[in-house]
């Protein structure tokens, strides 16, 4: 296995051997999480830039190896004639996948991901409480329903992969969900919470560009970084021009840091990062304000609503400003770019490599050379799109209707062959519509005062029972409504099953004194139970005094009713919380203005001692 030493050895031999006059740019990239192919993230890089320059140009990898494979800087050559702006750009990629692929391959260092998450709200509620309590009246039933709500949303990811994965047999698209998941924490995990691999990740980055630059000194670099790898490449920015505070302590100012002239980051994790890791930011805090350098590096931050990583970096901007680093980043609430342009909420964090416009816009910007996209020049930030932002709101919640639907129909038709009954299709289609009204207003009031505070939400979840209940009724009875015996009951029990789930919800800690019930008051399971109990009533009344009907197909499509009451449910938790807390930035912004407070109170408790 190459050292460190010998690899940065190869980096430099390669660079060198471009000759420094051909190229005035390099585009250095550098990847975000998961099992990441070396060079695949600088293939995505150049092939878009081709596409900036409206040059038709499909790169296979192994282009980026030399003759005797070692790794080069790579720069596009005719045939096809090349536009001489782009011929100057030199690429190469930072790989730093290898050292979290060696950790999560020998196992027994990083958490089980669910085990992680609990530790993540752990770290929330030791670090931030009395500021969150102070701010949002939260409890420690709060804490705990987070963490159980974010272990079903773990389940609903994977749960929701198989489903992804059969999009993908059919040639739809492809989107490894559970991958993603597992990926990211584990890389966030390696990098966040082990100084010692970070270190050694910061470390090979580090030797890149400066065999980078070693080979073409008289170069400008440009940083293209994507999801955990902006992390990266700050902290080894932020180290390079460090006063010599961090330990271990760095080597001398390196030359290649003031050649750095613009750092594009796209889905970008960094303020999670300060907020929720703050002490993996101590040792690169004190800026070396003797050398700042002649022109600040321009940064630019690109980050899509539906990207479950990528935000705006206001705390990013907040740290920099409280530490001091004023001339070293050109980087002002205008240079962070929020859009809505990618239809499917997750997959949006790797849609940016297909997008000429968020490139383009960092090219005609910071490279200053121009750009197109779509046979115009780009001059403008991306704008959203309208189909877009509407298909990331309500696709997930038409995907929920359609499994309850289905789990409806499923029990329905077992119902009606138990006792012999031929519906009319079209009153079959009513019955099935209605119920699955309820069962929907059956599960969004019970959910939503579990996965909010708020108390207009709590409104708006007992109005939207309402309307559905109404709705059931409609379906079921026609206009105008008649209310009958079993309809008023169904509706009755769904109430009860909403309030036992919300009453669940928060008395979780006094229903796990008890080992036997533990097991039962936790996440969704409140809700699965009562409401189980409630269609079971509702069946029994159906097939009460029918006779020679086989019991098996019934039994059989109750658990797959269910089960699939369950995977809408999970599906609508992960969904609001999306929509809610992630997209909209609501936790961050309840982090970020919990920070503040909480760095006085540290203030105050150290000039104490």
């Amino acid at each position: 296995m190459p050292t460190q030493t010998s690899r940065a050895n190869e980096l430099t031999q390669a660079a060198a051997s471009i000759a420094a006059a051909d190229i005035d740019k390099i585009v250095i990239a550098i990847h975000g999480i998961g099992d990441q192919y070396r060079n695949a993230t600088v293939q995505s890089v150049v092939n878009i830039f081709s596409r900036c320059f409206d040059q038709a140009a499909a790169v296979p990898l192994g282009e980026f190896y030399s003759a005797d494979g070692q790794i080069r800087t790579f720069r596009l050559t005719a045939p096809p004639e090349i536009e001489p702006s782009l011929r100057r750009i030199g690429f190469i990629e930072a790989y730093w996948a290898d050292i979290p692929q060696r950790v999560q391959r020998r196992g027994y260092t990083i958490e089980e991901t669910k085990a992680w998450a609990r530790t993540v709200v752990a770290r929330v509620q030791s670090r931030y409480e009395p500021e969150l309590a102070m701010r949002l009246k939260l409890t420690r039933e709060d804490y705990e329903s987070a963490a159980a709500v974010i272990e079903e949303m773990i389940d609903a990811i994977a749960v929701l992969g198989n489903l992804l994965f059969l999009a993908e047999k059919a040639g739809i698209f492809k989107f490894n969900l559970p991958n993603l998941l597992t990926a990211y924490v584990g890389d966030v995990q390696v990098v966040a919470d082990f100084a010692n691999y970070r270190e050694r990740i910061s470390r090979q980055v580090w030797n890149i560009l400066e065999a980078v630059h070693k080979g073409n000194p008289k170069a400008n670099i440009y940083i293209v970084a994507h999801s955990e790898g902006t992390v990266v490449t700050l902290f080894t920015l932020l180290k390079a021009f460090c006063a010599g505070t961090v330990s271990p302590p760095p080597p001398p100012r390196p030359t290649w840091v003031d050649k750095v002239r613009g750092l594009m980051t796209i889905g970008s994790p960094i303020d999670k990062h300060i907020i929720l890791w703050t002490k993996m930011w101590d040792d690169v805090q004190t800026p070396d304000r003797s050398n700042v350098p002649r022109e600040p590096i321009a940064w630019r931050n690109y980050y899509d609503y539906a990207d479950p990583v990528g935000f705006k970096l206001e705390t990013a901007r907040a740290w920099l400003s409280a530490h001091d680093w004023r001339g070293f980043f050109e980087f002002e609430p205008e240079h962070d770019y929020g859009f809505a342009r990618y239809f499917l909420p997750g997959k949006a964090h790797n849609d940016y490599w297909d997008d000429p416009l968020v490139f383009g816009h960092f090219i005609n910007d910071v490279l200053k050379l121009p750009a197109m996209a779509n046979g115009e020049r780009v001059s403008s930030p991306p704008p959203s799109r309208r189909w877009a932002r509407f298909s990331s709101y309500v696709t997930p919640y038409v995907l929920i209707t359609i499994i309850l639907l289905a789990a409806v129909y499923l029990v329905h038709s077992a119902v009606n062959s138990f006792v012999k009954e031929n519906e009319n299709w079209l009153i079959a289609l009513r019955h099935v519509a209605g119920f699955t009204c309820l069962l929907l207003g059956t599960t969004v009031a019970s959910r939503i005062p579990c996965l909010s505070r708020t108390l207009r939400l709590k409104a708006i979840a007992a109005l939207l029972f309402g309307l559905f209940a109404f709705g059931y009724a409609v379906l079921l009875a026609g206009w105008p409504p008649a209310i009958g015996k079993n309809s008023a009951l169904a509706i009755v029990l769904s109430i009860v099953a909403i309030l036992f789930s919300i009453w669940a919800d928060r008395h979780t800690r006094f229903l796990q004194r008890w080992p036997p019930i533990r097991v039962f008051a936790r996440g969704m399971r409140p809700l699965l139970i009562a409401g189980g109990l409630a269609a079971g009533t509702l069946i029994f009344r159906r097939i009460r005094g029918s006779h020679g009907g086989n019991l098996w197909p019934l039994i059989l499509s109750s658990a797959g009713f269910m089960y699939l009451w369950w995977l809408a449910a999970i599906l609508f938790d992960l969904c609001f919380t999306w929509q809610r807390y992630v997209r909209l930035a609501v936790w961050q912004e309840y982090l970020a203005a919990a920070r503040e407070p909480r760095l006085v109170r540290e203030r105050e408790l150290q000039s104490g001692e």
